[in-house]
């Protein structure tokens, strides 16, 4: 890959005109987009970047129209490389994705794929498209080892966790620089800014006997911590020293009678800023706020540390909140519309849910602990003359959630594509009763 990687840096050095940038709108495609603009600013280079929401062939039939003679696409493309192929005969097309990609595909001399797939590393896992974009940046000129944190969160914002020697490797730089440290901390997700008395309901640690916030409260009071701050629930982050061993402790011995009381700790990775969404996985949200409510730009400013952008994007991600907030309680209030068996759960939500938060709220039922494992969500939502379809499982299995999609698109026409673990696909709102027929068929005769 690294020869690869060489040879189309020493090519984009040597541009003298305009390039036009297409990513995707998840954390992975702002990071991604982030990452390149720098980049791309460090070596004078003019360019146009526009983040879209799917690479469909709508998409494309509009960009083969535009007059620009070089197109990098980042963090998407693979998935569609037929269809580029097809659209794009002329034009130099770069792209920088970590996707699967067809291999039976004879690739022309105008078109450069830089792949892990390509070279035997897993795409899935093993690196992000961020990480992608950050080699060629790196091959690009290597001040942009700077950029290393952009390309480790956005592994995790395509849930990347479990790191790889590529993630460790590009780690290892961000760490080296100053730019991500580790810190030991609860194993509670969004302890800067989620109140304490929702993890300890809704969190990952085990807690015998808390239900819900009246338990929390009567907990938090009996060791002595006020559960407010002025009118809002604290958050661990606006603890003293004190109250957090408190709580710490109070928690071990609420835990007991449990096998391991005093496991409630993880390793997280935090940015040198300060503030609510210096872990990477706040940071994470964030991002992905910004892309699902048209925003992006302000979390590519964000990621390049404008500060207007991050006042902004904090903003975008309270209205997100309450969107995904309105989702689930659509969800709750409308089960009489939404199949559910044992074995899958199918919602429309038509228009009542933006089709950017559909996937958000699939992933969020798939935590659901209550639900069986290998219950697989699919959800839709409608955008225009589209709908947009979002698959997810309960649980980690060896199932290929894009191998389902692909099978339910073999009788509906439509574009599908995602992860092993996080598939989706496009259809028209025309399909949608005969997508949901057909989803059927297949989920009831899958077995795994």
């Amino acid at each position: 890959m690294k020869s690869e990687l060489a040879q189309v840096a020493k090519e984009i050095k040597n541009l003298n005109y305009v390039i036009r940038v297409i990513s995707h709108l998840d954390t992975d495609g702002i990071t991604s987009a982030a990452i390149i603009s720098k980049a791309l600013k460090r070596e004078n280079k003019l360019f146009c970047l526009s983040i879209i929401k799917q690479l469909s062939e709508e998409e494309l039939e509009i960009l083969k129209k535009e007059v620009y003679d070089i197109f990098i696409f980042t963090d998407l493309g693979a998935g569609q490389l037929e269809n580029i192929i097809k659209f794009f005969p002329e034009k130099r097309i770069i792209i920088l994705d970590h996707h699967e990609y067809d291999k039976k595909l004879k690739i022309p001399k105008n078109i450069t794929l830089i792949n892990p797939h390509k070279y035997g590393i897993d795409g899935s896992k093993d690196i992000s498209g961020a990480g992608v974009v950050y080699l060629f940046a790196t091959a690009l000129n290597a001040k942009n080892k700077d950029l290393s944190h952009l390309a480790i969160l956005g592994a995790i914002g395509d849930v990347q966790t479990k790191f790889s020697s590529l993630h460790n490797e590009i780690l290892d730089i961000a760490l080296s620089l100053g730019l991500l440290k580790k810190e030991k901390t609860l194993n509670w997700y969004g302890i800067e800014s989620r109140p304490i008395i929702r993890n300890m309901i809704y969190g990952d640690i085990e807690l015998p006997g808390i239900e819900n916030e009246s338990d929390a409260v009567m907990f938090l009071e009996s060791i002595g911590i006020e559960p407010k701050l002025g009118e809002n629930w604290k958050s661990f982050a606006d603890l003293n020293d004190e109250e957090k061993q408190k709580l710490i402790s109070g928690i071990i011995m609420k835990r007991k009678e449990l096998e391991n009381p005093q496991d409630i700790f993880t390793e997280r990775l935090i940015t040198k800023d300060k503030g609510q969404f210096k872990d990477l996985k706040e940071l994470s949200t964030l991002l992905n706020a910004c892309g699902r409510l048209d925003k992006a730009s302000y979390g590519i400013g964000a990621c390049l540390n404008d500060k207007y952008s991050k006042a902004k994007a904090l903003e975008t991600v309270a209205q997100y909140r309450k969107e995904v907030s309105d989702s689930l309680r659509w969800y709750k209030d409308n089960e009489d519309k939404i199949i559910k068996t044992k074995k899958y759960i199918l919602i429309n939500a038509k228009n009542n849910i933006r089709p950017t938060i559909i996937g958000t709220l699939a992933s969020i039922i798939s935590n659901d602990k209550e639900l069986d494992d290998k219950t697989i969500i699919i959800s839709m939502a409608r955008d225009k003359d589209n709908s947009k379809v979002s698959v997810r499982i309960k649980g980690e299995f060896d199932i290929d959630l894009r191998d389902i999609v692909k099978e339910i698109l073999t009788e509906i026409e439509g574009e599908g594509g995602g992860h092993k673990n996080a598939a989706g696909a496009i259809i028209s709102k025309d399909q949608e009763e005969d997508f949901i027929k057909q989803a059927t068929q297949v989920l009831d005769n899958l077995e795994f």
